[in-house]
Formats: C-alpha cells, structure tokens, sequence
C-alpha cells in the first residue's frame, strides 16, 4: 500500500485500527486551529480589514472547497473555449504549482498546448504566478486586448478582486471526508459557500443519484442563491505518447494495460478506466504534480510486463511530464473533457455578471 491510499484510508475513517484512530485526534486539534483561521481570514475579507485588489479586467474565478480532484483544469479551459468561441479574449492566471525546469507547472502547460491547437481562435495567455496580481499586470502589458481573465484555482485566494465565483465540488466525494485541514481535505468550512454565484458538481457519473440528491441539499443550505449545474468528465480518446493525433479509446493495443497518474483524484482515473472494456492489470497512484524520472518509467514498464500488459495509459496533465522520457512499452495519453449541462447558460451568467460588452 502507497503512502496515499494509507493517508485515505486515515482521513476518511476506512482505517479503523487504533493508531489510525489516534492520528485522527491529533490531526483534529490542527483542524480547530485552521478553521478558526479561515473563519477570521473570512471575516477580514468581508468586514474589509484586508485589501483587495483590482486586475484591471473583469474576473471568474473557477475554484473549489477541498484539495484536488474535482477536474478544474478541463474546466477552465472549456470555460476558456467557450468565451473564445463568443469573440472574447480571455488570460488565465495560476499559481503555478510545482513548475518545472522550464518554469511551468503541469497545469500552465497543458492548458497552453491545449489552447494553442485551435489556431483559428485568438491565443490564449497563461500565466503562472503565485502572485495572481502580478500575473494580471503582466498579463496587461504583454496582451493589452485581454478582455476578461479566467482565475485559476481561486475560490480562498481573495487578494484579487473577482466579480464571479464559481466553484467546483466531486460529486462522488463531495466534502473532503467531511473535514477540513489537517484532518480532511476541506480548504475552509463549508459555510464559504456562501460566496459562490454558481457550483459545478463534477465527475456526477460517478455517483449515486441519492448522493447527488444530498449534495445539492447541502450547496442549498450553505449557498441559497447559487445556481447549481451538474457536470461529466469523460475520456473522449487519448494520444500516443510524443504524438498530438488524438485517436478513439476503441483503437486501443489489444492486450493488458497497467495505468498510472500523479493527480488531485487519481481513484477517478481509475474508475474511468475499470467501467471500460480496458483489461486493466494494474494500477499506480503518485501524488498529485509528481515530476517523473526515467527510472520511474522503467519500473513501471517492468511492473506491467510481470503481469502481462503490453502498454501504459495515463493522463494528459502526467503526458506533459513525460516528455523526453524513454519508455520500454508505450504509453497512451487519455484526453479528458467536461461535459457541462445547460453550458449555454452559465457562460451567459458569466458574461453578465462581468458586464461583458456584446462580441
């Protein structure tokens, strides 16, 4: 068992031994102190004890609650596509978790090759920079004709002035174990819902329509006025590692596969891929933005052979990773996609709540 199966297991109670019960008290009485924190950083923000600033252009933010997993990144870009496809120029601001040598983080490059392959549409700017501020300044300089910016992973960073907020919740787990840092995955109490325009319930494939029932409850109890949408993430296809023709998940090598992922929700990949004709050997979990090494990659070519499987799948966000890796048996890049219910309507609640000139 790797490190972060063990550490769910802790969180979520699945551990029912009596050291996993003692880690949860003293990860307990950290999250008394971090709660109590963000309650206050909260109020700061609402009663105006800290500044906020603003970007020089209307701002979405596209956030969520807990740490990871709730599919944001195939999110913004869509969101992305969407106003590009309306005549708007928008520039998306990171963090930049993680950057590499180069200086990019996974996300900024895979939302950067993305975007750059419908060269019919004006380009995109990503920008990644722990300093969203900065970020947008720079985003100014270089692309004075940016019209909006989309604010990445934004939801508890409240520096910057936004003038919409919608957050992303898994439907399928939903609230962090019900818990917020360090004994669960929630960024602050549920109670800061309260702040969203809108909420995207993500990977709802994957829950049960009673679970769905409860969490739309609960969104109405902390967020009342919100609109509520419901959202899938599928596989629409992947790419030989190295290649940028996508191909249909039905033109996949006959024969075993053993897949793996360094990403925010990786049971979700996981699952994807097991509700799928796939015979799937084997699977590894890394944590989230894990930077691979070409040993890595050798060890889990020799794992898969000792099973019989005769290729690899992971995700696009390890794809961009992966690059200038050998590899002994070939590796396919599965490409997600947010399937959003009623599209057409949050895009325009969007537009209007940013006073959007018509394009």
């Amino acid at each position: 068992m790797d490190w972060r199966s063990s550490g769910v297991k802790i969180l979520s109670g699945a551990n029912r031994s009596t050291a996993a019960a003692a880690v949860r008290g003293v990860l307990r009485i950290g999250e008394t102190g971090y709660s109590a924190m963000m309650r206050l950083r909260n109020h700061g923000y609402a009663r105006g004890w800290f500044k906020v600033h603003d970007a020089g252009r209307p701002v979405v933010s596209v956030g969520n609650l807990t740490a990871g997993g709730t599919g944001k990144t195939p999110v913004v870009y869509w969101l992305a596509q969407q106003l590009r496809h309306l005549g708007y120029q928008p520039a998306i601001l990171l963090r930049g978790y993680k950057q590499n040598s180069r200086g990019q983080s996974d996300e900024a490059q895979w939302l950067t090759e993305r975007l750059a392959e419908d060269a019919a549409l004006p380009p995109v700017g990503v920008y990644a920079n722990p300093d969203r501020l900065a970020g947008a300044r720079q985003a100014l300089a270089e692309r004075p004709g940016t019209h909006l910016f989309i604010l990445d992973d934004g939801f508890q960073h409240r520096r910057l002035r936004r003038q919409f907020d919608w957050v992303l919740v898994n439907a399928a787990q939903p609230w962090g174990y019900g818990h917020v840092h360090p004994r669960g995955l929630l960024r602050e109490p549920l109670e800061g819902l309260a702040r969203a325009d809108a909420v995207l319930l993500t990977h709802c494939g994957q829950a049960i329509p009673r679970l769905l029932d409860i969490v739309r409850q609960t969104i109405a109890q902390y967020a009342p006025a919100a609109r509520i949408d419901q959202a899938r993430h599928e596989h629409v296809g992947y790419m030989p590692l190295g290649q940028n023709a996508l191909r249909p998940m039905s033109s996949l090598p006959h024969g075993r596969c053993w897949a793996f992922c360094g990403i925010g929700d990786p049971e979700s990949f996981r699952d994807q891929l097991l509700a799928t004709p796939i015979d799937l050997a084997g699977f590894t979990a890394f944590g989230d933005h894990h930077a691979y090494s070409a040993i890595e990659i050798a060890m889990l070519c020799a794992e898969a052979r000792e099973v019989g499987a005769t290729y690899l799948l992971t995700t696009e966000k390890d794809g961009v990773k992966l690059q200038g890796l050998a590899a002994p048996l070939p590796i396919g890049v599965v490409r997600l996609e947010a399937r959003i219910e009623r599209s057409e309507a949050i895009v325009q609640q969007i537009i209007e709540k940013l006073h959007l000139p018509p394009r």
